[in-house]
Formats: C-alpha cells, structure tokens, sequence
C-alpha cells in the first residue's frame, strides 16, 4: 500500500564517461550541464500523436544541504490506460470514482536528488542518485529520460587536423551499486528471503461491483542457509529468471551484513527486454530505504519539494558513510 506518509528510496549511481569519437577527455561539469537543461526547459517534446501514456521532466533546482551541492529534479508519468481514481466510504463501503476527460492519463511521479561532487574511476566521473520509487518511473526511464538533454547541453565540438568539425557528448549510465559490490556483502553476512513485486491494476475477482483493484501482489520466496560460495549470485539468477518468466517487475532482496542484527533491502528490476534474464545482476541492484515525510503529500506536485529533496539528501549522505 502507498502511503501519503512514506515513500521508498532507490539508492543509484549515475557514471559519465567519453564517447569513443571524443577529441579531449577534459572532464564534464554535471551541475552547468543539468542548469542548461533546466534552462532549455529540459528539451521537453510534444507527445507524438496518439500516445498514451508520457514520461516528462517537469522541474529542477540546485540546493546545498550539509554544505554540499546538489540537484533535485521532478519527473512525472501519465498514462491514460491505467484504472480511474476510486474511493469508498469507510463507513458505509459505497464507492465513487473519478472518471478521467479525454488527453488525461493517471499520474505519478517521483524526485530525483544527485550529489554534485563525484568520484573518478579512471575516467568516469560517478554521482552518487537517489530515487523516489514511483510506478513508470524506473531507474532505466529515469535513464532514458535523461539521455537526450544532457547529450544535447553537454555536447562538444573541435576541429581535427582535416579540418572536420566533430562532435561528441558525455555518455551516460545508472546502475545500483557504489564502489563496494552489494553482491560480496550480501554473500558475507546472511541472505534471509526473496520478495516478487507485481503492479497491477485489474480487477482481484474480490466484489461483483469490482470496486476493490489489487494493486501490488507480493509473493516471498525463503532462501535455505548454506555456507557454499557463490550461494548469493546462484540464487538471484534463479529468482531473477522466475520473476522473468512469471511476469514480476521487481525483486526485492532482504539480507543481514556481517556483524549486524539490521535488516537490510535491495531491489532489482525485472527488464522485460533483456535477452537473458539471469545476466547483468551487479548493474540491476540497488539499495532501498523507507523514509517517513516530513510533510505527508500526494503526487500532485508542478515543482520540487524542498524539505523532501532535503530528506532525500541527508538519506543519501547516510547512505554513503554506511558504504565508507
């Protein structure tokens, strides 16, 4: 169930590097890239005709929290094929619903909060991310979204020595993991359980007036303890290529660290495209976190929310000492 209190954090990596056709490797500067976005009102497009659902970068800021710099940005989602708006009295069970008018489409959202300062591996510059976990808003949209204006703010030309004006832009990733591998620390302390995350947004065969929808299905797989090395990656190929195979989007994986009582949790999506589902397991993992609101809120919002991108900071600085 979704909370007006709560929400849940994806803990990313966003890494730029140089194309292969760049004539300099002078590093990029993220913050004036991402301000030329802002300022270009993100090279927002016109839906094509007769889509159905669009995915849009909606506002952006810098802000300093910690004595660091950061970037807040708002992506938004509509999709006109989701199931409209219902409610029921809680009294008396009787529904109303809220029909949407036509070029509507159900919206979420979700921010976006990027640490400034980065760390280099030989030439990629990495950005520590965090994610407000939202339905359509993934780590790979949020990817895709980004691709096109940070190629078109951040591109550069010079002549070569024919003479040709070439040009070129920085190259873009997000993956879940910082510096340590997630992977070896799971397999160092104790993995306890696997969650199967399904959105859904049909009718659950619960009521004949089909006033209830089931919105989230979860099934939890345990996991048998055993010492034997590579236990970890075995077992999340095997519940990656069953969440595959049976239509999960997310996976969820509960675990303890060495040393620790904590419960921790990271997630995985479940491409639907990918040609082998059990592949690329350190690029689709990232940690998560439940965090409470300072203010309870909706997905309703035209600008960023400064005391949320304020929490979502100071969660993605814990974050990063409990790495370090």
């Amino acid at each position: 169930m979704r909370l007006r209190e709560k929400r849940i954090l994806r803990f990313l990596e966003l890494k730029m590097s140089h194309g292969s056709g760049a004539q300099h490797k002078q590093p990029w500067d993220l913050k004036a890239i991402l301000l030329e976005v802002i300022g270009q009102d993100f090279y927002n497009r016109a839906p094509r005709e007769g889509a159905s659902s669009i995915v849009r970068i909606k506002h952006g800021k810098v802000f300093t929290h910690a004595n660091e710099e950061f970037i807040g940005l708002l992506l938004i989602h509509a999709d006109a094929r989701s199931i409209e708006a219902s409610y029921a009295d809680l009294q008396t069970g009787g529904a109303r619903s809220i029909p949407m008018q036509d070029g509507e489409g159900v919206r979420t959202e979700a921010h976006v909060v990027i640490r400034l300062s980065h760390t280099k591996f030989g030439m990629t510059q990495c950005y520590p991310v965090a994610l407000e976990e939202s339905p359509g808003l993934s780590p790979s949209v949020l990817l895709s979204r980004l691709q096109r204006p940070v190629h078109k703010a951040g591109q550069r030309s010079k002549k070569n020595s024919a003479g040709e004006t070439l040009s070129w832009y920085p190259v873009i990733e997000l993956d879940g993991l910082f510096s340590k591998s997630l992977l070896d620390e799971i397999e160092s302390g104790s993995l306890n359980s696997f969650d199967l995350v399904r959105q859904s947004v049909e009718s659950g065969g619960m009521d004949e007036p089909g006033e209830l929808v089931r919105q989230q299905q979860v099934l939890r797989v345990g996991v048998r303890p055993g010492p034997e090395e590579g236990l970890v990656a075995r077992s999340l190929a095997a519940i990656r290529k069953m969440a595959f195979d049976e239509d999960y989007e997310q996976i969820r994986i509960h675990y303890k660290e060495a040393g620790s009582s904590k419960s921790k949790t990271a997630v995985i999506d479940v491409d639907e495209n990918a040609p082998d589902p059990a592949e690329s397991l350190d690029q689709l993992v990232s940690r998560s976190a439940v965090v409470s609101l300072v203010t309870p809120m909706n997905w309703d919002h035209e600008e960023v929310v400064d005391d949320f991108l304020e929490l979502m900071a100071e969660r993605l600085l814990l974050e990063l000492e409990e790495e370090a």
